[in-house]
């Protein structure tokens, strides 16, 4: 090295690691891409050597900027550690910290997100709903609340629950026509056998679009139970369904040892552990 490196280097080694991203990384530290990347010349100046390749679109860390980052991630780990001894309040989140989720589960995972607004007043949750799945794998979320059979290997996280399944048709008499048809998907089951009878009256990609389908007269439908059930036009026909789908707390692994991250997932659980039945289908 031809110079000691300061936090500010070890912070864009370990944002860029994670992040896969320059502009990532420079949002993760609420700096302009512009001065990342001069703190990234920077930081490499100081090893004396590159410290990423150019991947594609982005970076992939050398063996040495792997090294470094592991590094960064002890420090930033003693530097939080030291914060909270500081103010005297172990285990109670603060700071930043970013939750993305799918849209349809926002509505139902509101009161959780309250109860923790109420509970850690310094913490600032960043919610991002968005059906991208990839979300926590790119770095761009500390946490994410998914629906999921089986979550990623380089994700860790808890089964909170499972996921209740249910047949719906509106409330005020029966779809439109004859017949009982089918919205899009719900011809089939998740096992892909085909439902006797079934007619598909319109293909939609999202539950919440189903549930409108359904409520508009199209036709009976599978949806989760915390849709179908909090939707006021739909009514559930049948007994509750469990499928291998369950709702998944998860974090990168990288996040494993994050206090500030571990302590917001502790809390969520928690805040969340009241209305688990509702995406089960066993309450109301």
């Amino acid at each position: 090295m031809n110079a000691s490196m300061d936090w500010d280097d070890l912070a864009l080694v370990l944002a860029l690691t994670r992040g896969a991203s320059l502009q990532r990384a420079a949002d993760t530290l609420a700096v302009h891409h512009s001065t990342a990347f001069r703190r990234l010349q920077r930081a490499e100046e100081h090893a004396g050597q590159a410290l990423f390749h150019r991947v594609g679109g982005g970076y992939a860390p050398t063996e040495t900027g792997q090294v470094i980052a592991e590094h960064a991630a002890r420090v930033e780990d003693e530097l939080q550690g030291v914060q909270r001894s500081l103010e005297g309040r172990e285990g109670v989140p603060r700071g930043r910290v970013r939750l993305t989720t799918v849209p349809s589960l926002v509505a139902s995972i509101l009161p959780a997100l309250t109860r923790l607004s109420e509970q850690c007043p310094e913490l600032t949750l960043e919610l991002d709903a968005t059906p991208d799945t990839r979300t926590l794998e790119r770095g761009d979320a500390d946490l994410a609340l998914r629906p999921t059979a089986e979550p990623p290997p380089d994700l860790v996280g808890t089964r909170l629950t499972g996921m209740g399944w249910a047949t719906y048709r509106r409330k005020s008499g029966r779809p439109k026509g004859e017949r009982l048809l089918y919205v899009g998907r719900l011809a089939e089951r998740d096992e892909g056998t085909p439902v006797a009878g079934a007619r598909s009256a319109i293909a939609v990609n999202t539950d919440s679009a189903m549930a409108e389908c359904i409520a508009a007269g199209l036709g009976e439908g599978r949806l989760p139970c915390f849709v179908g059930d909090a939707h006021p036009k739909l009514v559930r026909v049948g007994a509750v369904e469990q499928t291998p789908i369950g709702l998944w707390l998860l974090s990168p692994a990288a996040l494993r040892k994050s206090a500030r991250v571990q302590a917001t997932r502790a809390r969520l659980v928690e805040c969340l552990t009241p209305d688990l039945g509702r995406f089960a289908g066993t309450q109301p």
